[in-house]
């Protein structure tokens, strides 16, 4: 008895939970468009009113024809009834045009605030995977306005279903009962073809992905040469059809038989309904004295109270559904408006950029979800004008350190400290202005040249031109007609351009270049130029970042010889650490042997 009690409660909290969510997201709708909200719901009301307008009028206008035969007054009800029709009409339709434009209103604010929230999330929380689903919320589609629409839905159907009992109860309280009933089995029926269906759904899901693979097969281009070369045109024409005669149509066959056997209880309660009111209604005109106005008014308003009942269950149901998938977004949206609440931040206002170290301090770091150590005790100080690069075989951890050192996660265990202060103690939009890096997936935007190395709608153009003079990008831009003008892509210009994946990387470099930040790191951003190129590439930015505290990471060590330290890892450890020639003075050294390994394939 006491564990029934209990699961009872969950039950209850739960449910409590959901009209929680929906409170939230109704309250950040008002927060964001009050003005719409407002519309919504007067919109609701009158299109509740213009339900009620025709049963009311054509009952009097009927009672007046056959009874009172007044032909003034069943032309004051005619005009009255077109009047109020028109009237409520009118407010339709102006309130439609007003909530379509504020809906798009509403619709960039949602999409701008959601954006801006992503944007600001932490690095490391996008691995979490309520995160993940927010962020295909924040680009995609959402539940505010879903939450509305059933929310108003429910609102209106509540309304009708209201004003039509109110109206059959006149007629005799069975009578109202017995059309419940009927409404009553109609909804559990539906509830069950729903049920069926959604279990249906997912299992004929797995069909549905084996079919289109089948019919990806004859389409995609990617198959075009293997069915040429090997004749497979009639092998896969026979899978197809064999798959859908065999396994498509009798699953096809069945979810039939089964939806026409609800549809066939539904539509027999409703024939059974209509019958039962039919004679009940015939007789009380007959030999009960009913005016054929009311007859009509009771058939219209029995006939509506079912799909009203129905609306009202249906927008219930979305609505909680909606409600419980929006525990998601509210976690999401909460996170992320507090998440730099609670930090203890010290100002970077007296930072020398001529004289900072860095010092990761018994570092040790595993993924979210993960148990695997990428990093293990990593002690390692990099000073202002110091430079390093970063060795080892991929999977050692050396992106995993850039990472750490940009702040995108932290330690799991150990600090990182900048002039002995913890970073995570940093504001980090401050602590970002620190950085300039490539990385080796950077990112270029379908915008102009200019606004990819700049990040900004103006430039200096002195800087921007030595920036793409050192990136080696210059020649490639004056062959463009527009110059750094040109656009990157034909997204948004047919006359764009389309740059290759080395002069993207240059353009990347570029950008690290304009930002002129105190702390240079490239994340192998060479990887797609030849070796001639990319000592090149090493050598003019190891003379520009003189001075500054620069971190290099690539497969080639041609870079390594410009840098005072190099760090080799090795299954997340820092193995060895020194200059070029300590390390190679080193037998047996794992950078010694990677190094000669290369070596022998440009001698």
């Amino acid at each position: 008895m006491k564990k029934m009690k209990k699961k009872k409660n969950k039950k209850e909290t739960s449910l409590k939970q959901i009209f929680s969510n929906i409170g939230f997201c109704l309250a950040f709708l008002y927060k964001l468009n009050s003005k719409m909200v407002f519309i919504r719901i007067v919109s609701t009301v009158m299109q509740s009113a213009a339900n009620f307008v025709p049963i009311i009028f054509i009952r009097f206008i009927i009672n007046e024809i056959t009874v009172g035969k007044n032909v003034k007054m069943t032309a004051v009800y005619i005009v009255s009834m077109v009047a109020a029709t028109l009237t409520v009409s009118i407010v339709n339709t102006l309130l439609s045009k007003v909530d379509a434009k504020e809906n798009e209103k509403t619709t960039h604010a949602i999409k701008s605030y959601l954006g801006s929230l992503a944007m600001k999330m932490k690095y490391s929380d996008l691995e979490e995977p309520r995160m993940k689903d927010f962020i295909e919320v924040a680009g995609g589609s959402n539940p505010f306005f879903e939450i509305l629409a059933y929310s108003t839905g429910f609102l209106l159907a509540l309304l009708n279903a209201a004003g039509l009992s109110a109206i059959i109860l006149t007629i005799h309280p069975v009578i109202f009962i017995f059309v419940f009933g009927i409404v009553a089995i109609q909804i559990f029926v539906d509830k069950k073809r729903r049920s069926f269906q959604f279990y249906f759904q997912r299992a004929i899901a797995k069909l549905l992905r084996k079919q289109k693979y089948l019919y990806d097969l004859a389409y995609n281009t990617k198959f075009a040469k293997e069915t040429r070369v090997n004749g497979l045109e009639g092998w896969i024409t026979d899978k197809i059809d064999d798959y859908f005669e065999n396994e498509l149509i009798p699953s096809d066959i069945k979810n039939c038989r089964s939806v026409l056997r609800f549809q066939s209880i539904s539509e027999a309660s409703a024939v059974l309904q209509q019958a039962v009111i039919y004679v009940y209604l015939a007789y009380s005109v007959v030999f009960g004295g009913m005016l054929l106005g009311d007859f009509s008014m009771y058939m219209t308003s029995i006939e509506r109270f079912t799909d009203y009942i129905s609306g009202l269950v249906g927008n219930y149901s979305l609505l909680l559904s909606t409600g419980l998938t929006a525990q998601e977004i509210r976690y999401c949206i909460t996170m992320s408006e507090k998440q730099d609440d609670a930090a203890v931040e010290e100002s970077l206002s007296d930072f020398d950029e001529n004289n900072f170290t860095f010092e990761f301090k018994n570092v040790s770091f595993k993924y979210p979800s993960t148990d695997r150590m990428i990093l293990k005790n990593i002690n390692m100080k990099l000073s202002a004008d110091e430079s390093l690069s970063l060795v080892g075989i991929n999977g050692a951890g050396k992106s995993t350190f850039v990472k750490l050192l940009c702040r995108f996660y932290e330690p799991t265990e150990g600090e990182i400290l900048l002039n002995g202060m913890p970073v995570n103690r940093i504001p980090y939009n401050e602590y970002m202005k620190l950085f300039s890096v490539v990385f080796q997936d950077f990112k270029l935007f379908s915008y102009s040249v200019q606004e990819n190395i700049t990040m900004s709608d103006t430039a200096d153009p002195e800087k921007l031109d030595k920036c793409v003079e050192l990136a080696g990008i210059k020649e490639k831009i004056s062959l463009l007609k527009d110059g750094t003008a040109a656009y990157m892509s034909k997204q948004f210009d047919p006359e764009g351009v389309e740059f290759s994946g080395g002069e993207g990387q240059k353009v990347a470099i570029a950008r690290a270049l304009y930002k002129d930040a105190p702390i240079v790191i490239l994340d192998e951003p060479t990887s797609a130029l030849d070796p001639i190129a990319e000592y090149d590439i090493y050598k003019r930015f190891s003379e520009l970042a003189k001075g500054k505290c620069a971190v290099y990471i690539s497969h080639r060590l041609s870079s390594t010889r410009f840098t005072d330290k190099i760090a080799v890892f090795s299954e997340g450890e820092l193995c060895e650490y020194g200059n070029h020639k300590e390390l190679m003075d080193i037998d047996g050294g794992l950078y010694r042997n990677m190094f000669e390994m290369q070596a022998q394939y440009y001698r």
